[in-house]
């Protein structure tokens, strides 16, 4: 929902881990975070790269094809969803997959930083949306650091991804002026509050 070139790890200041050179560094290993129905929610292996490819691709071209220009769009995917550009983000730090039958349909890329969590990339397959799949990536990723508001930072006109966020709890903020590739454009930032129940707290009335 938001061009994840704006956030680290993509053009980040955090230097990236060094890549594994056998299996999986710890933060990697593969484990299932929370299973809701027959859909599970998981940190992403390596293995899982090439689907969160195609599905943050795919949902960038249709969420900004009437709100950049072809040319930007495919720069912000260059950096951004290419396999080098995303295993450099996925050895930064653990990016969140959902499957549904052993199928990659979702996932989230989330950054913590010292005053907020920000949510870089969250997409969904478009013939898996309204499975819930959305909702509990960000009640994990509000997990990450109960203690820290969380924010996304949303193109003006993306309509869809506002209404998203806007029933998920997140409320408008500031507008910002920034440059993709030399297009100007305006976002807003949306905010939603530090988690101050516990996650089983959220999860449970996820689940009710």
């Amino acid at each position: 929902m938001c061009p994840p070139d704006r956030h680290p790890p993509a053009l980040g200041s955090k230097e990236p881990t060094q890549a594994p050179t056998g299996g999986m560094t710890p933060m990697h290993q593969p484990r299932e975070i929370a299973r809701f129905g027959g859909v599970k929610v998981s940190l992403a292996k390596r293995d899982d790269l090439a689907s969160i490819s195609s599905i943050g691709s795919a949902a960038m071209r249709e969420a900004y094809e009437t709100l950049l220009r072809p040319a930007t769009i495919e720069s912000l995917l260059e950096v951004a969803y290419t396999p080098a550009a995303l295993e450099k983000r996925w050895e930064d730090h653990p990016i969140l997959i959902v499957t549904d039958g052993g199928k990659a349909i979702a996932f989230a890329d989330a950054i913590v930083e010292p005053d907020r969590i920000v949510i870089a990339a969250i997409h969904t397959r478009p013939n898996a949306r309204r499975r819930g799949a959305g909702t509990h990536l960000i009640a994990r990723i509000r997990q990450l650091a109960e203690g820290l508001p969380t924010t996304v930072d949303l193109i003006l006109g993306n309509t869809s991804g506002e209404s998203f966020f806007e029933r998920r709890g997140f409320v408008p903020g500031e507008s910002l002026e920034v440059s993709f590739f030399g297009e100007p454009v305006v976002e807003r930032r949306w905010y939603r509050s530090a988690l101050v129940e516990s996650g089983a707290t959220e999860e449970a009335s996820l689940s009710g």
